[in-house]
């Protein structure tokens, strides 16, 4: 399970500023109110060298579709003992709700319908949530460098991780984003692709994800 707290200092100095404002897109989620301003985030990822690792990385295999889509904020939680989600351990004083929203990173919330599942507990026409870090708040378009947001990417298969309460996002972002050739392979989104060639390699990646 992975968690998305973990941003460095520099980039979490972006959103000090920021309030919570969460906007609905129904319908087409590639649809989004216009920000008045755009910050562009930069996330130190793992790098993920075949898709081999990709599918150690992830809880499951699946097709999907994007139902509608919401931004948010990811707040840390100052309750829990696990300082990847509680950035406050060891303070003498619990933090104010303003310093708690100041940490906040945006994120935004897809609301994704399972089309077809090939590895993992995921459920065929099951409904689940998939972030991904950047959104819309207070008018503000905050987006991660070199990574289109999931609903106008319109990938044909997901490499999904567990990252908390029930929700999932893509491993490595891009990289777990795959569009189908006409040849019947796969390849991923990101700058460095990576390729699924058959039918074969895709039962294979289901084998190590299912363990």
């Amino acid at each position: 399970m992975r968690y998305l707290r973990p941003v460095a200092a520099a980039i979490l100095a972006l959103f000090v500023a920021s309030c919570a404002t969460v906007r609905e897109t129904p319908g087409d989620p590639s649809v989004a109110p216009s920000p008045t301003e755009t910050l562009t985030i930069l996330v130190d990822l793992p790098h993920y060298e075949s898709v081999e690792d990709l599918a150690s990385a992830a809880d499951a295999i699946v097709k999907a579709r994007v139902i509608s889509s919401r931004s948010d904020l990811d707040l840390p939680d100052y309750t829990s003992d696990d300082p990847r989600v509680n950035p406050y351990i060891g303070a003498s004083e619990a933090p104010s709700p303003e310093e708690i929203k100041a940490m906040g990173i945006p994120i935004t919330v897809y609301t994704v319908e399972i089309t077809e599942s090939l590895a993992g507990k995921l459920s065929e026409r099951s409904t689940i949530e998939v972030v991904e870090m950047g959104g819309l708040v207070d008018g503000v378009d905050h987006r991660v460098a070199n990574l289109q947001p999931l609903a106008t990417s319109k990938p044909d298969l997901l490499f999904l991780e567990e990252v908390r309460d029930g929700r999932y996002a893509t491993v490595g972002m891009a990289q777990g984003r795959f569009t189908a050739l006409s040849d019947g392979s796969y390849v991923s989104l990101s700058d460095t692709p990576l390729k699924i060639g058959t039918s074969a390699d895709l039962q294979r990646l289901e084998q190590v994800v299912d363990g």
